[in-house]
């Protein structure tokens, strides 16, 4: 929550001594804009102390004033529980319709109780989903930052402009089966029966077992990431990778089939692996086509982790709050924006339909009377109907949107191909998505008083060691900024995986490769003391009689207690 309009930054301010006569007035105090200790590091923080006051202060009092700083600004973690019920109340009568459920633990009638979990979705949100959004919601958890740890799950749809579209979000105590259940159940009491439902998940643990229970005339998706990081494990190659990913982007059970022969040829055992999973759950061309949407992985919500950003460290309220808000701003945003548009699709959707479209021009049409195409991609004929909106490819159907041979058909014929996209991305849908508001809530200083009892923070489980922040990465997933590849380099010389042309063994004298030189420039044969240059970039080498080998290795208590319940 924002602090009270009565703060001044001077309440900020440390006791510090007078700085030196001939430094300028901007750098006589912490409250310069020049000091900004949410931002600042404690060597900065240092440096800027040595600098401007002379002295010199402990990493450790330096931790303990950016701490009391973040508390004034942003609210401590343990005290913004206690106005939850209050915040729960402002927003029933803010915006009537919306739902935060709250599930406390109590131990006993006489002791206060403890916050347990917590479920938030706006009504707005609510009514825009069903008013326009695909029937389609991914859903994830990650971890808050902050000290009393839990999660966050959320659950996330997709507009018409195929952008995300959050719906709602849990604050819990961890990821078991019995709050996936609390997240489902209080998802499917807001937005109700929603027809042709598909739910992607990860196949986080509990997560199957509750929709099973809640919903079980939904259709599951898997993240295809996810299954093939279990997958490579004990079927690792970049073969195998490629056909794996080509079966699951496959839009038609031909291509599908194509791409799961080459990897029973390749692995038997892979296959078997594969054939265990339902292919309506990681493969594009046995999905629902009501849906409309052709997503294999559940990147939707790590893109809305990655929208949440820095917030997760934030106070429980403080977090709340930021997400109300930046929902409430991005979403009359989204509508204005889409109150300029021309034409009938969304704006991405054009922007689809303009690569599709140079695609198309490599296909070949067959004149065919009537709305029947017959389209040759290289030596391939594609049938389908224009009026169907269908293609032997099944790209159509899938997504909603043309593919390059009906773009192509649809050109010859000179129909506009924006009038045969599905009604989800057209503009007249996009905005009755964004047509309901998010009404704003005043500051906390406003709250009127109510009657409502507070409660304590969860229990609070410090681990040993410095708490981790950064999320946890695969074993083949770079750092951020870092240019590693993410697949195996592959020779152009020998056509040999784990190195590249220039550090080739097998490359023929004078070649160019580093095999064909030795280390003091006197012809192809080793010398010296037998170390090359190439010996020193691919890896460890084993000398024998007939040359140097290369070895390359690629690291790929429960106490008892009563619940109570309540919506606001």
């Amino acid at each position: 929550m924002a602090p009270p309009s009565d703060w001044s930054s001077t309440d900020l301010r440390i006791n510090l001594p007078t700085p030196k006569p001939d430094q300028s007035p901007s750098t006589s105090g912490l409250a310069s804009p020049s000091y900004n200790t949410l931002d600042m590091k404690i060597d900065g923080m240092q440096a800027e102390l040595k600098d401007t006051f002379g002295i010199e202060c402990s990493q450790s009092r330096l931790y303990r004033a950016r701490r009391r700083a973040n508390e004034i600004l942003e609210g401590d973690h343990g005290k913004s529980y206690e106005k939850i019920t209050t915040y729960a109340e402002m927003v029933r009568r803010t915006n009537p319709g919306s739902m935060v459920k709250i599930q406390l633990d109590r131990v006993t009638i006489n002791h206060q109780p403890t916050f347990k979990r917590l479920f938030f979705c706006l009504d707005a949100m609510k009514q825009r989903f069903l008013a326009g959004c695909r029937p389609f919601i991914g859903m994830d958890g990650c971890f808050p930052k902050g000290p009393f740890g839990g999660m966050l799950l959320t659950a996330i749809g997709l507009d018409g402009d195929l952008g995300i579209y959050p719906i709602a979000f849990a604050v819990v105590e961890s990821e078991t089966k019995d709050s996936w259940n609390f997240f489902i159940h209080c998802l499917h009491s807001v937005l109700g029966d929603v027809r042709d439902l598909t739910l992607m998940t990860d196949r986080q643990k509990g997560v199957l077992p509750a929709i099973e229970e809640i919903l079980p005339k939904a259709n599951n998706r898997y993240c295809a990431r996810h299954i093939y990081n279990n997958f490579r494990a004990n079927h690792p190659g970049s073969e195998l990778k490629t056909h794996f990913w080509r079966a699951s982007r496959a839009t038609s059970i031909h291509a599908f089939k194509y791409e799961m022969d080459h990897i029973k040829k390749h692995d038997s055992k892979a296959f078997e692996y594969l054939a265990k999973i339902d292919p309506s759950a990681w493969s594009a061309h046995a999905f629902d086509k009501s849906v409309k949407s052709d997503h294999v992985t559940n990147n939707i919500t790590e893109s809305f982790n990655g929208w949440l950003g820095v917030q997760r460290s934030k106070a429980i309220m403080t977090m709340i709050e930021f997400l109300r808000r930046k929902l409430m701003t991005r979403m009359q945003k989204r509508y204005e924006k889409g109150l300029t548009w021309g034409g009938r699709a969304t704006l991405r959707v054009k922007r689809k339909l303009k690569e599709i479209g140079d695609k198309s021009r490599f296909c070949n049409v067959v004149f065919v009377g009537g709305p029947d195409y017959e389209v040759l991609d290289d030596n391939v004929g594609y049938v389908g109907n224009i009026e169907k909106r269908e293609c032997i490819c099944g790209a159509w159907q899938i997504t909603g949107i043309p593919c390059k041979h009906a773009m192509a058909a649809l050109r010859y014929k000179r129909l506009e191909p924006e009038e045969f996209v599905d009604a989800y991305f057209t503009k007249e849908v996009y905005l009755k998505t964004y047509s309901h508001l998010i009404h704003p809530i005043p500051d906390e200083s406003m709250w009127p008083a109510l009657d409502l009892e507070s409660i304590n923070p969860p229990s609070l489980h410090r681990r040993p060691g410095r708490p981790k922040k950064n999320r946890r990465r695969e074993a083949d997933e770079s750092a951020p900024g870092s240019s590693r590849r993410s697949g195996l380099v592959r020779c152009q010389r020998c056509k040999q995986y784990g190195h590249n042309k220039r550090t080739c063994q097998g490359a023929p004298a004078g070649s160019g490769g580093r095999a064909g030189r030795s280390r003091n420039g006197r012809g192809s044969g080793r010398s010296g003391n037998g170390r090359s240059g190439a010996g020193r970039s691919v890896g460890r080498r084993r000398e024998t009689n007939e040359g140097t080998q290369s070895s390359v290795h690629n690291t790929q208590g429960s106490q008892s207690s009563m619940f109570v319940e309540f919506s606001l």
